[in-house]
C-alpha cells in the first residue's frame, strides 16, 4: 500500500486507494466510499499519530508525500523564526507567548488553555502576521473592541481589523461588503452575531411545520421556511395553505430573511476567544459556529477555563477543531466519561476516564498559569467582614428560614424557591432587597422555564424572560433600602485609605444594579472621579477603559462584575469586591483585569463579607472553583449548611458518605413480594 499526498480545501491529507479493513484502526481514518479509497489528516497535531499507525502496517508514501514529510517545518524551527521576526508591535513577546505563536503556526487546529493574563490575544495576531490569513475572530460582545485595537496595535498598522457592530442589520450588511471586497486582514464579530447570522438555520419549529403538510410541499418554499424566524415562519406557511402565489411567499421571506452574513466573509483563520462560550451541544449558537468553523483549515480556541469541571463542557469545543479529536458520539463520549444515576441517564453523578480525556486534550492543546509565564508581584486576597443590622439580620433569618418577608405595601411572599432564596439573601447583606408584585411570584411559580431562569439568574419580564412578550411592562421592580448599609459604609472607609495617595487608582466590582447605583451615589458624595461599566454602557468599555488608564483625576473604576472580560485594568493595583455573582467565569475573569502581564506592584483585592452570612460560603465555593450556577437549582441546601465551610475545600458533596445528612436519607431496600396473578 502505498500513500499520496493530496489537499481537502487547504487541508493536506493523505489518500490510500484500498479497501482495506485494517486501515480503518489508523487514526482519523475516513473512508470515501465512492473513491474506494481512506483519508488521513496530514497535518499536527494529528500527523504523527497517523504516521504512526500507517506505518506499523507497512504503509510506504509516494515521492510527493515524503517530499512534503521532509520540509515541514519541527516546533524548535517555527521558534526560532518567530523569535528572529521583527517586533512590529509596542511589546517584545515573553518567551512563552513566542512558543504559543510556534504552536499556532505548527499545528491549525489547537487550543491555548492559558490562563486570563497570559497575553493569549498577542500570540494570536503575531500567528496571523506570520500566516498571512484572512481571519474571522468570534468573541464576547464586550471584548471587540479590544480585539480591533489589539490587532492593529500588535501588528504595527500591518494587519487591518473591525467589527461587525451596529444597531441595525443594514450597518452590519455595509460592514461586511467592505469585508467580502478584501479590506480587512481580520473581522471579528459577537457569539450573538455568530449565532444570528452565522450559516444558514432552522428551528424545531419550523421542522414541525415542514413535517406537518399533507400535500406535498416545494423545494423553493421549504426554503423560505427554512430562512425566516418562527413567528414569519407561520405566515408563510399558512399563506401557502390559503394557495397564495408564489411571488407573495417570496415577498414575504425577503422583508424577513436573515441573511448569513458571517458566511459570505472570506476567511481561512477562524478563532474562538473564550470559546468555553460554546460548551453547550445544544444550543444553536454551538451548532451554528461549528458549522461556520468547517470553512477555516486554521482553527483555534483561546480560553482559560475550557471547562469548569464537567467533561462534557469539552466535546463541543473539541469537536469544533476536529470531529476525530472524539470519534465518539455525544452521547457514547457521556457514558465514556461520566457516571449517571441507575434511575435517570440524564442526571451525571460522577466522571470517570479521565486520564483519557486529559491525553486527547494535551495532544491538541497547551496549558500556561499566569505564575509560569511571567515573575509577577504578589498577589494577596483580604476579605474585609462587617456586621449587618438588626433589620438585616431578621429579615436575612426569616429568609433563611423560608419564612416568608413582609414588603409592606407589595405584599407578603413566602416560600422562596431554593435560588432566589439565596439571592434574596445575598441582597439583604447589600442593605437592600428587591420586591415584587405577588403577580410576579405567581407567574413564576407557576413558569416551565422556572429553573432554567434561576440557573441563569433571569428575572422575570426581562428581556431574557421566555415570556417577556406577555409581561413586558406588568411586572415592576422595587428596590427596598435599609436606612443603614453597613456594607456601604464598610467601602467609603476603606477607599478614604486606598485613595489617600493621590496616585492610586482603585477597581471596584460588583454584581446587581442596585449595589452599583449605591456606590455611585457614594462615589458622588465623596466627590470622588469615576467611570461606571454595566449592561448599560459596555458597548462604549474602551473609551472608559482609557479615561480610567490616563485620566490622572479619573480614581475610581466601578465594573459590573458581568463585564469583566478582555480589558486591562493594570494602571491600578488595588480591586474591591463589593458582592460577586454566582459565576465561577464572572470571578475569574473579573480577577485578571488587574493581576495580570503588565502588572508591575503588588496586587491587593479586598472581598466584603458580611460576618457570619451566606457571602462566606459563596466566596469559599468560588475560590475551590466550584459550578455554584449549577450548585443554585441541585445543591441549594450545601451552601446554607454551617459544615459547607469545611465540606467544600474536602470535595465533600451533598449526601455523599462524608455529608453529615448521609444517614438521614439512607432507607433500607425491600425486595418486593412476587404475587402470582389468577
Amino acid at each position: 500500500m502505498k500513500a499520496t499526498l493530496s489537499r481537502a480545501g487547504e487541508a493536506p491529507i493523505f489518500i490510500i486507494p484500498d479497501v482495506s479493513p485494517h486501515l480503518a484502526r489508523v487514526y482519523a481514518s475516513v473512508y470515501l466510499k465512492k473513491h474506494k479509497a481512506w483519508m488521513f489528516p496530514a497535518y499536527p497535531p494529528f500527523l504523527e499519530m497517523v504516521l504512526n499507525d500507517l506505518r506499523a502496517l507497512d504503509v510506504e508514501f509516494d515521492e510527493h508525500a515524503t517530499d512534503y514529510l521532509e520540509k515541514l517545518p519541527t516546533q524548535a524551527q517555527l521558534l526560532k523564526q518567530v523569535k528572529e521576526a521583527p517586533v512590529l508591535g509596542p511589546f517584545t513577546s515573553y518567551a512563552h507567548q513566542f512558543e504559543g505563536t510556534a504552536e499556532l503556526l505548527r499545528n491549525p487546529r489547537w487550543a491555548l488553555r492559558w490562563e486570563m493574563g497570559t497575553g493569549k490575544t498577542k500570540v494570536a495576531v503575531d500567528a496571523l502576521i506570520h500566516l498571512q490569513r484572512k481571519a474571522l475572530v468570534i468573541a464576547p460582545s464586550i471584548a471587540l473592541d479590544n480585539w480591533v485595537r489589539e490587532v492593529r496595535v500588535q501588528s504595527g498598522g500591518t494587519l487591518s481589523a473591525v467589527a461587525i457592530e451596529g444597531a441595525t442589520k443594514a450597518k452590519k450588511l455595509k460592514i461586511v461588503e467592505r469585508a467580502i471586497a478584501g479590506e480587512f486582514d481580520v473581522v471579528v464579530a459577537s457569539y450573538d452575531m455568530a449565532r444570528l447570522y452565522g450559516v444558514p438555520t432552522h428551528s424545531k419549529h419550523v421542522e414541525e411545520l415542514l413535517g406537518s403538510t399533507v400535500i406535498p410541499m416545494s423545494t423553493q418554499v421549504k426554503n423560505m421556511l427554512k430562512q425566516v424566524d418562527d413567528e414569519t415562519a407561520d405566515k408563510i406557511y399558512a399563506a401557502w395553505k390559503g394557495m397564495a402565489k408564489m411571488s407573495v411567499l417570496q415577498a414575504m421571506t425577503d422583508a424577513a430573511i436573515r441573511p448569513n452574513l458571517l458566511q459570505t466573509i472570506p476567511f481561512e483563520v477562524i478563532i474562538l476567544d473564550e470559546s468555553h462560550r460554546i460548551k453547550n451541544i445544544k444550543s444553536k449558537r454551538t451548532k451554528i459556529i461549528t458549522a461556520l468553523g468547517k470553512k477555516a483549515h486554521h482553527r483555534y480556541l483561546l480560553t482559560g477555563t475550557m471547562s469548569m469541571g464537567n467533561p462534557l463542557d469539552l466535546y463541543p469545543q473539541l469537536a469544533f477543531l476536529a470531529r476525530y479529536i472524539c470519534p465518539e458520539s455525544y452521547f457514547d463520549f457521556k457514558k465514556l466519561f461520566c457516571t449517571v444515576a441507575p434511575y435517570n441517564e440524564n442526571i451525571v453523578t460522577g466522571y470517570k476516564n479521565l486520564h483519557i480525556l486529559n491525553e486527547r486534550l494535551n495532544t491538541i492543546s497547551s496549558a500556561r498559569s499566569i505564575n509560569d509565564c511571567v515573575d509577577l508581584p504578589e498577589l494577596q486576597d483580604i476579605d474585609i467582614k462587617f456586621s449587618l443590622t438588626k433589620e438585616q439580620i431578621r429579615d436575612y433569618n426569616s429568609i433563611q428560614r423560608n419564612i416568608g418577608l413582609d414588603f409592606g405595601a407589595y405584599g407578603t411572599v413566602k416560600n422562596f424557591n431554593g435560588g432566589v432564596r439565596l439571592n434574596k439573601m445575598l441582597q439583604i447583606c447589600s442593605g437592600f432587597i428587591y420586591a415584587k408584585d405577588d403577580h410576579a411570584a405567581q407567574v413564576c411559580d407557576d413558569c416551565l422555564h422556572l429553573f432554567e431562569c434561576v440557573e441563569r439568574v433571569i428575572n422575570p419580564g426581562t428581556k431574557k424572560c421566555k415570556r417577556y412578550a406577555e409581561l413586558k411592562g406588568l411586572i415592576v421592580t422595587n428596590t427596598l433600602r435599609y436606612p443603614v448599609n453597613p456594607k456601604l459604609e464598610t467601602l467609603k472607609g476603606l477607599l478614604e485609605d486606598l485613595l489617600e495617595d493621590p496616585a492610586e487608582k482603585v477597581v471596584i466590582w460588583a454584581n446587581l444594579d442596585a449595589e452599583m447605583d449605591d456606590i455611585e451615589a457614594l462615589l458622588i458624595k465623596q466627590k470622588l472621579q469615576y467611570v461606571r461599566v454595566d449592561g448599560s454602557t459596555s458597548s462604549k468599555i474602551s473609551a472608559l477603559v482609557n479615561t480610567f488608564d490616563n485620566d490622572p483625576n479619573c480614581r475610581v473604576y466601578l465594573g459590573q462584575e458581568s463585564t469583566g472580560i478582555a480589558i486591562n485594568l493594570v494602571v491600578a493595583r488595588y480591586a474591591v469586591y463589593y458582592s460577586r455573582s454566582w459565576y465561577l467565569e464572572h470571578w475569574l475573569q473579573s480577577r485578571a483585569r488587574e493581576y495580570r502581564i503588565g502588572q508591575t506592584r503588588k496586587t491587593v483585592i479586598y472581598r466584603l463579607v458580611a460576618d457570619n452570612s451566606l457571602e462566606i460560603s459563596q466566596l469559599i465555593a468560588l475560590d475551590t472553583r466550584q459550578d455554584i450556577a449549577k450548585m443554585l437549582s441541585e445543591q441549594v441546601n450545601c451552601l446554607l449548611c454551617d459544615s459547607y465551610v469545611t465540606c467544600a475545600p474536602k470535595g465533600i458533596t451533598a449526601w455523599s458518605s462524608k455529608c453529615k445528612y448521609k444517614k438521614v436519607v439512607d432507607r433500607t431496600a425491600i425486595k418486593p413480594e412476587r404475587i402470582q396473578s389468577w
